[in-house]
């Protein structure tokens, strides 16, 4: 708690004031990292054309309308990529209480923020992240680094559903 003895003195941090703000700042983060839900919208773009797109911000789901309903691009963000060649990709995605692991390759996009790869809806990691409930991966960006991402699943089958990319 703040302690000011009168007017003209500065107010004091106590260590028990610190330690509060500690918790309350380190809590926000933790709460904030993991209740991130996903989003899902149809995307009118002049380029790319008309498309749905689910996203947690971390990774992401785009169905175009020029290709066939089966096929998903799925990536995933980060702030930079190292490379521009094939990203190699381990995730560990909770189903029904045990978590089931897959490798993926994904491309960086010229070394940006976005490393993505097509798959059809049917393959067995797309069908494990929609019915999923949280998700871990790591990858080594080269000689870069080795990053790592986590998240929940929540809002997956229902975006998938509100854009109609499942039951097609």
């Amino acid at each position: 708690m703040l302690s000011v003895t009168n007017n003209n003195q500065k107010p004091k941090l106590t260590m028990k004031y610190f330690l509060k703000l500690t918790l309350l700042l380190c809590g926000g983060v933790v709460y904030g990292q993991t209740t991130t839900s996903f989003i899902s919208e149809v995307i009118n773009d002049p380029i790319d054309g008309r498309h749905g797109y689910v996203s947690n911000g971390d990774i992401a789901f785009h169905q175009f309308e020029s290709t066939a309903d089966s096929m998903v691009v799925f990536g995933i963000y980060d702030s930079y990529f190292c490379e521009d060649y094939l990203l190699e990709v381990d995730f560990a995605i909770m189903v029904n209480g045990k978590w089931v692991n897959h490798y993926v390759v994904l491309t960086p996009y010229n070394a940006s923020e976005w490393a993505y790869s097509d798959f059809n809806v049917g393959n067995g990691f797309i069908l494990d992240l929609i019915r999923g409930s949280k998700y871990i991966y790591k990858y080594t960006d080269a000689h870069c680094s080795v990053e790592r991402g986590e998240g929940s699943l929540t809002g997956v089958t229902a975006g998938f559903k509100r854009l109609g990319i499942l039951g097609k």
